[in-house]
């Protein structure tokens, strides 16, 4: 009973604790924490800095008193944190027990913080980048050849992604199940091809706006990903037609949500036809 109650005692301050963090993330620069708020109570359930203007060694101080977080959110964070890698660079030295690292919407995430990452790559499953539009080609795909052989999720939207940075994740993300990839424009179709044949089991695919995605690409991933898709996001490619999504939809009985929004060239007759090829299945048009 005793335990129960401490159990007890720890969950509320942690629960009192985030609210706190909460209300903090709210004022455009966020105010410091004091010492000993982060703990290692912290660690399972993660914490969450998403579109905040981050104080100077505040990451620091996440990597000194949470060694054991799993989890960490910096989705569109902004301050002198995220301009220089430093403190960053000490979160990933200081947590080698992250799991997950969001960064999406981060324009100052650069090569040298990508770089410090490599420390975390035995226990990193989830990476997204998506919008972190500084980094090379280069440092993205040195960062798959370390940490892509663990990673179950991996967010790539909008960064320079080319056929070399492909080919570094047909070689070392054999675990994929989620993989974001939209607005990246610089990839072949030689190179496409070889992706979508090599990622088995694949759950999740998220290429909207990719401007040369056409029928015969969405032929390849009916038929080497249809089997295992249970969500596929093509909204604003333009090229694909009613004839590659009537195949896809019988290749893909466990398909549970398309986006085919702003799709000109799919009519609304084989948006309806969809839900009775796949049943339970929805069509986001709007």
């Amino acid at each position: 009973k005793g335990v129960g109650m401490k159990g007890k005692e720890v969950k509320l301050k942690l629960e009192l604790k985030r609210k706190v963090l909460e209300h903090l993330r709210g004022d455009p620069v966020m105010l410091p924490l004091p010492r000993g708020f982060l703990d290692q109570e912290w660690a399972e359930g993660g914490v969450d800095l998403s579109m905040c203007e981050l104080p100077e060694g505040l990451l620091q101080q996440v990597g000194r008193d949470v060694p054991s977080l799993k989890s960490i959110v910096l989705k569109q964070c902004s301050g002198i944190d995220m301009l220089k890698p430093l403190g960053f660079v000490d979160m990933c030295e200081g947590c080698r027990q992250l799991r997950c690292i969001d960064m999406v919407g981060v324009m100052t995430m650069s090569d040298q913080m990508l770089a410090a990452m490599h420390k975390l790559c035995a226990s990193l499953r989830t990476v997204r980048l998506g919008g972190c539009v500084c980094l090379t080609a280069e440092a993205v795909a040195a960062f798959i050849k370390h940490a892509g052989q663990n990673l179950l999720e991996l967010d790539l939207s909008g960064c320079l992604v080319t056929d070399f940075v492909v080919r570094e994740i047909v070689a070392h993300c054999k675990n994929l199940t989620h993989l974001s990839m939209a607005y990246c424009d610089d990839v072949s179709h030689m190179a496409w091809c070889m992706l979508f044949r090599s990622i088995k089991g694949l759950k999740v695919l998220r290429l909207g706006r990719v401007t040369g995605l056409s029928d015969p690409l969405v032929f390849v991933i009916a038929k080497h990903l249809g089997d295992s898709l249970e969500e596929l996001d093509i909204a604003g490619c333009q090229q694909v037609t009613d004839e590659s999504i009537s195949y896809l939809s019988y290749k893909s009985p466990k398909l549970r949500t398309i986006s085919i929004r702003y799709c000109a060239k799919i009519t609304s007759t084989m948006a309806e036809r969809i839900p009775t090829i796949i049943h339970g299945v929805t069509v986001l048009t709007k």
